[in-house]
């Protein structure tokens, strides 16, 4: 259980980046990482917390997407 309070660290770190985000991108990239975080604490044993945990932060950052996309939908069909 050592990789536990590193990856709750992580996503802590995303979770409060989440107010901060401005850009699609941005949210995808948080998204793609609370994922990856949620499929280590699922192989390495760190139980259902740090998986819901990671799934929250996944949820709230596909959430921010969407409402960024609602608020303005040129930004789905922009290529950066």
């Amino acid at each position: 259980m050592a990789g536990k309070p590193t990856q709750l660290a992580q996503l802590n770190r995303l979770e409060a980046s989440l107010v901060k985000v401005v850009h699609i991108d941005e949210f995808k990239d948080i998204r793609d990482k609370a994922e990856a975080i949620r499929g280590y604490a699922q192989t390495a044993g760190l139980g259902l917390e740090s998986q819901n945990l990671a799934a929250e932060v996944k949820i709230r950052a596909e959430r921010g997407g969407g409402e960024l996309l609602r608020d303005d939908p040129e930004l789905g069909n922009r290529t950066e």
